[in-house]
Parts: C-alpha cells; sequence; structure tokens
C-alpha cells in the first residue's frame, strides 16, 4: 500500500547457556553441551522464520542477543542465526543490534566474525577489575583478559561499545570501585552500565547473603565470607560514580545508565519508553499492542512448542502505570502530551496528588513549557520508593 509506515519494532533473542552460573545471578541461564546448544540453535531458528511473517507490518529498529552467555555461540551458529532473522524480518538499514558477551569467551578471530554477523554493538560483562572481586562473584575471567578482549573488539572494528559493572559487591570499598569505574572509563567505551549488586533469591548469594543479619559468620567451613558493604558506603559509591563519569564526559540518562552524547542504549530505550518489543528463544517476553508475552521457561516444553506461556493484556490502568514507572527511570522523564494522548488525561488528572507531593520536595520537576515531568538528582537516589507511589 502506497504510503504505508511499518511500526517500529524492538527484538530480543536469548541464548541460555554459560560457562558456568555466577553467585549472584537469577537469569534463566545454565551450562550445556555442544550438542544441546546446536539443538536449540536450531529450534530457535524454526522460531523465528514460524514468527517473521505475524510481524510483516513492522521494521525491526533494535536487536538485542541476550543470555547467558552469547558470545560462546560457535561463528557459524551466530551467522546463520543472523541470516534467518534479516530474511525472516524486515530490519532497519541503522538498526542497533548488541550482543551481550562474556569476558573470556572471545578472542580477535570471534569478534571479527560478530562483525560480519552483523552486530554492530557490544555489551561486556565486565563486573569489576579487581580479580578478587572476580573470582568471587564467580566469573571466569580476569581482568586483564578483559581489556585484551575489548581491545581485541576495537581493533575488530566496533565502535559502540557498552561495559556492564556492578557495585556494592562482596570486600568492595569505596576507593576498590573507584578503581574500577576509572580505569573502566580510561578504556574510552561509548556507554557504562553501572549497577548496585541486589542479592536474589535462588542464588548462591541469597544462602549467605539473603537471610543474614548485619552479622557475617567469618565461613562456611570451605571459605570466607566476605561481609557487604554498609549503607553508607554503597550511597557514596552511587555519588562517586555520577560524579566522576560526569567529569568524563558521560551523561546519566537512566537511573543506572550513562553514554556519551549519541550512544544512548536504543533497545533499552524501547522497554522504558514501553515501545513495541517481541522475545524469541526460551523464556524470552514481549510487549506488542499493550499485551504481554513469553516463552516458556522450560527447555523441554520450548522444543516442542513456542506459543506464550504468560499473556496478559494491560488494561489502561497498568498501561499508565507502567509509562510512569519504567519513564520516570529516564532522566528526560516522560511527555505530558504523549501521555494525554495515549490516555485521554491529563497526567495530573490521574496523578496529581503524588506529583505535587514530589514537586514540593524537590523529588521532581513538572515542566509544561519544555513538556516534560521527570526526577531530579536527589529524586533519582531514591527513585524506588518515589516509582513505586505511582501504581494506582
Amino acid at each position: 500500500m502506497a504510503g504505508f509506515i511499518k511500526r517500529p519494532l524492538g527484538l530480543y533473542l536469548h541464548f541460555p547457556f554459560c560457562v558456568r552460573k555466577c553467585r549472584y545471578c537469577d537469569f534463566l541461564s545454565f551450562s550445556a553441551d555442544e550438542t544441546a546448544r546446536t539443538t536449540y540453535m536450531q529450534r530457535l531458528s524454526e522460531e523465528i522464520a514460524w514468527r517473521g511473517p505475524q510481524y510483516k507490518q513492522y521494521e525491526v529498529e533494535t536487536i538485542f542477543i541476550g543470555g547467558g552467555t552469547p558470545s560462546l555461540m560457535a561463528d557459524r551458529q551466530l551467522a546463520v542465526m543472523m541470516e534467518d532473522i534479516f530474511r525472516c524480518f524486515d530490519i532497519s538499514e541503522t538498526a542497533e543490534i548488541t550482543m551481550e558477551c562474556n569476558p573470556g569467551t572471545v578472542d580477535r578471530n570471534k569478534l571479527q566474525a560478530f562483525r560480519t554477523a552483523g552486530i554492530n554493538r557490544l555489551s561486556f560483562g565486565l563486573q569489576s577489575m579487581n580479580d578478587r572481586e572476580l573470582q568471587y562473584l564467580g566469573r571466569i575471567h580476569t581482568a586483564e583478559q578483559f581489556v585484551d578482549n575489548y581491545k581485541s573488539a576495537r581493533q575488530a572494528g566496533f565502535d559502540n561499545i557498552n561495559i556492564d559493572l556492578m557495585s556494592a559487591l562482596p570486600g568492595q570499598t569505596t576507593d576498590s570501585w573507584m578503581d574500577t569505574l576509572r580505569k573502566t572509563a580510561d578504556l574510552e567505551p561509548e556507554h557504562i552500565s553501572a549497577y548496585s549488586l541486589i542479592i536474589e533469591e535462588n542464588t548462591p548469594f541469597w544462602e549467605i547473603y539473603g537471610c543474614m543479619d548485619d552479622d557475617i559468620p567469618n565461613g562456611n567451613g570451605k571459605e570466607i565470607i566476605l561481609p557487604l558493604p554498609d549503607e553508607d558506603s554503597e550511597r557514596q559509591m552511587y555519588h562517586l560514580t555520577k560524579a566522576e563519569l560526569a567529569a568524563r564526559g558521560y551523561e546519566r540518562y537512566e537511573i543506572s545508565n550513562y553514554a556519551r552524547r549519541g550512544f544512548e542504549c536504543r533497545h533499552n530505550l524501547t522497554y522504558w519508553y514501553r515501545g513495541d518489543y517481541l522475545g524469541l528463544g526460551l523464556g524470552a517476553a514481549g510487549m506488542v499492542d499493550n499485551q504481554r508475552f513469553s516463552n516458556t521457561c522450560d527447555m523441554y516444553t520450548y522444543m516442542k512448542q513456542w506459543d506464550a506461556a504468560n499473556v496478559e493484556n494491560l488494561d489502561i490502568r497498568a498501561q499508565m502505570e507502567e509509562t510512569m514507572f519504567l519513564g520516570l527511570r529516564c532522566t528526560k522523564g516522560i511527555s505530558l502530551k504523549q501521555f494525554e494522548n495515549n490516555f485521554g488525561k491529563n497526567v495530573l488528572s490521574v496523578y496529581s496528588d503524588v506529583i505535587q507531593k514530589y514537586t514540593n520536595q524537590g523529588f521532581m520537576v513538572y515542566d509544561v513549557d519544555a513538556d516534560r515531568l521527570y526526577m531530579t538528582d536527589k529524586g533519582m537516589d531514591v527513585s524506588n520508593w518515589i516509582l513505586a507511589d505511582f501504581l494506582l
């Protein structure tokens, strides 16, 4: 049809395999032999071919390959997967195509193969530049291996690289965190994600720290249990991160994400601003036309069928809630006009009390002229309990 404009779509593909599970990780990932990986990739290829025709009215603007450790994929497996995607979906010529990469699983030849396959953005899961911290986390690499991999990625032609870091680690001090942050910024990546460790249930760290008071035992018979930083140290790390990265030319555009101008992660912005996205692979989730859905997390079931295991049609109330607690994570906040266009209501008619409460306290700014509602730095510092207030 002449003049038909395709709708934008984000595409996520899940590779659930890793060398071994890190002690803090609650993602859907596990180790498997090469036969299992090959069989899974064949099934993922079939799902791509099945889903693609259902999304012909969309143009894919971002692709994110996550896991697990996608960089464990054989070169040919990645090449075939990318060929399938380009054949079955309409991919924008300017699409951002990100692949998560675990240090210690790649070399220059493999990184060059990734680039040849069409990957144009890498996301390295570094976490720390301190080998003792890496070992305690259960990471499979050293800081030196990461630096070698990073340099190889540059040599392979990657000019858009993210590095994931994690603060408030067991045994970490403010000095060791700042050492990690500075060494990472010295490499001049385009993007840095700096998260604070969260002790998740059903992880080895939960068994150590999850049900523990402030008193940390001296050991469990096998190793010394390192204490978590206290709350004051954790907040100091958070504030120093903002200052250090700002001084290095990184702009914070989301609570935990910093980028050089123009290098914000477009795929993650799709999530935060509730764009349409499709998840493919084991446990992968999507949201299209205000319907959330996900594949089964059971490998045996996934190998037999792809029908979404969980489907939720979001009513107007849920859509408004998500607009607020996702969009306000970003420093630009939300558009007042877009909220009204989407829901036929002025945002104040829904959230007058909570907005007035936090603007009066200096946590938020309601700016009609700029068409924005956003959190101040002071608000970002306590964002969790502010965002919770936007649940109707």
